[in-house]
C-alpha cells in the first residue's frame, strides 16, 4: 500500500497492511529529518479549506479570509519584548471589534489569543453584521493545487470551520464572559448562533462540491468547557446536519476532539461522524484509552495523537509505547498522529521512532 492509500483504509476502517503513522504539515520538520522520517513511512495531512472561513478566521492564512461587505479589515503590529502581537480589527456600521493574537514562538502555526473579539453583549451585535454580511469564495485551485502536490505522500483534508458554538467558545470570545453572559441573557447570543449556523451551513454546501474525499471539523472540544447540556443544545445538532450534508455528497467527515470526552461519548456517537481524531489517550491526561473509544464511537475510526508528554523519552520507550497500543488495536486499522504541539526541538526524532517502530524496526 502507498502512504495515502494506508491512511484512506484507516479512515474508511478497511483493513491496513500495518498501522500507519501521520503528522500535521505544520509539524513536519523540513529538511534532512523530513526525508529520515518519510522514508520510514510517515504520512502528510495537510487541510487546505474548499471555502474561505467565516469572518474573523481563526488564522490569516491562504484562502481563510473572507470579504465582509461595508466592513474594514486591517492588520496592526507592536512587540512586547521579543514577542510580536497582532492586531486584527474589524470595522463595521455596528462598531468595532478586534483581538489581539501573539504568535507561538516555535514557528508552527500556534496562536495564543491575548484578548478576544467579543468581551461583552455589547459586541454581539457587530459581530452579528459580520456573520451576515460575508462573502464567501470557493478555493477549488487552491484544493487542487494541493492535492497534486501531496500525490501518494499523504491526504489534504478540506478544512471546515469550527461550529457556531466552538468557534464562540475557542476564537471569538472570552470562554469566562460567554458562559456569564449565557447565564445571564442567553437570547443575544442565541440570536447571533443562529446566524452563524445559517452563514456557516451556505459555506459548508459549497464545500461539498469540493475535490477533496475527507472533510475535517477542527471543533476542539472537551466535556471540560463543553458541558453535556451545552454540547446536546448548541453542538449536536448542528454536528447532525453537518455529518448529513457530508454523507450525502459521499464525502467522510472528521471531527478533531482532543480533550475528555466520557462525559459526552453518547451524544458524540449520535453526531454521526466517520473519524474521531487527534483523541487523547490516557497518557496524554485523555479520559479514554483506544479500547475505549472504539467501544464508545463504533462507527468512527479512532485516530489518537501522540502523547507530547512522551517526546523526552528515549526512543526504546517510544517504540515500546508504540507497540504496546497497535497491539491494544488488536489488527484493527490504526493510525497514530503527531497532531497536537509537540517540542519542536524534539518532533523530528519523536516522528523518526514513531515511524520506525510501526515499520517493526528496533530503536
Amino acid at each position: 500500500m502507498t502512504t495515502r492509500e494506508r491512511m484512506m483504509a484507516c479512515y474508511r476502517r478497511e483493513t491496513v497492511d500495518h498501522p500507519a503513522c501521520a503528522i500535521y504539515t505544520r509539524y513536519l520538520p523540513r529538511g534532512e529529518m523530513e526525508r529520515a522520517v518519510r522514508d520510514e513511512g510517515m504520512g502528510v495531512i495537510d487541510y487546505a479549506p474548499p471555502v474561505s472561513m467565516m469572518a474573523p478566521p481563526w488564522h490569516m492564512l491562504d484562502g481563510f479570509l473572507s470579504e465582509v461587505k461595508g466592513a474594514k479589515i486591517r492588520v496592526e503590529y507592536r512587540w512586547e519584548g521579543h514577542q510580536r502581537i497582532e492586531r486584527r480589527l474589524f470595522e463595521t456600521p455596528k462598531g468595532t471589534l478586534y483581538s489581539d493574537i501573539q504568535q507561538d514562538l516555535g514557528g508552527v502555526g500556534s496562536e495564543h489569543i491575548l484578548k478576544h473579539y467579543l468581551q461583552g453583549p455589547e459586541d454581539y451585535e457587530a459581530m452579528g453584521y459580520i456573520a451576515q454580511n460575508i462573502r464567501f469564495r470557493d478555493n477549488v485551485p487552491l484544493v487542487r493545487a494541493r492535492i497534486q502536490n501531496m500525490g501518494q505522500d499523504g491526504v489534504v483534508l478540506g478544512r471546515l470551520d469550527r461550529s457556531p458554538f466552538q468557534k464562540l467558545l475557542i476564537e471569538l470570545s472570552d470562554p469566562e464572559q460567554l458562559f456569564l453572559d449565557l447565564y445571564d441573557d442567553p437570547e443575544p447570543i442565541e440570536a447571533l448562533l443562529g446566524v452563524m449556523e445559517a452563514r456557516l451551513l451556505e459555506a459548508a454546501s459549497m464545500a461539498m462540491e469540493g475535490p477533496m474525499e475527507v472533510l475535517w471539523l477542527p471543533d476542539n472540544v472537551t466535556a471540560e468547557m463543553t458541558s453535556p447540556a451545552l454540547f446536546r443544545k448548541y453542538c449536536l445538532p448542528y454536528y447532525q446536519k453537518l455529518t448529513r450534508m457530508a454523507h450525502q455528497a459521499g464525502k467522510l467527515i472528521l471531527a478533531h476532539f482532543d480533550g475528555k470526552l466520557t462525559p459526552l461519548k453518547d451524544d458524540i456517537a449520535r453526531a454521526g461522524f466517520d473519524g474521531i481524531e487527534s483523541v487523547s489517550l490516557p497518557e496524554m491526561n485523555g479520559d479514554m484509552t483506544l479500547e475505549e473509544a472504539r467501544a464508545a464511537f463504533p462507527g468512527a475510526a479512532i485516530l489518537p495523537n501522540f502523547p507530547a508528554n512522551l517526546s523526552f523519552e528515549r526512543d526504546e520507550r517510544i517504540a515500546g509505547w508504540v507497540r504496546a497500543l497497535a497491539e491494544e488495536a488488536q489488527g484493527a486499522p490504526l493510525m497514530i498522529q503527531i497532531s497536537e504541539d509537540l517540542p519542536p526541538e524534539q518532533t523530528g526524532r519523536v516522528a523518526l521512532a514513531l515511524a520506525r517502530a510501526l515499520n517493526g524496526k528496533e530503536a
